[in-house]
């Protein structure tokens, strides 16, 4: 495979992706509230910005916060 083009989305342009919106979508304000206040979804997604695998940081911030596993995993 080559790659031919590669597309920075630097302040929300292309695409809008606030995790506060999709998990109030799915699983309610209150709830997601929680989470985010247990987890720190902003800091994963900080890695992947980065560079480190999408699925492998997903996975691993589900596993080490296992009674939000289920809402984590929806990510993937």
């Amino acid at each position: 495979m080559t790659i031919e083009a590669v597309v920075f989305d630097i302040g929300n342009v292309l695409l809008e992706w606030h995790p506060e919106h999709y998990f109030d979508r799915t699983i309610g304000p209150e709830r997601r509230k929680a989470m985010f206040a247990a987890v720190d979804l902003h800091a994963m997604n900080d890695r992947i910005d980065l560079g480190e695998g999408f699925k492998d940081v997903i996975y691993a911030t589900a596993e080490k916060n296992p009674e939000w596993r289920a809402e984590i995993s929806r990510l993937a």
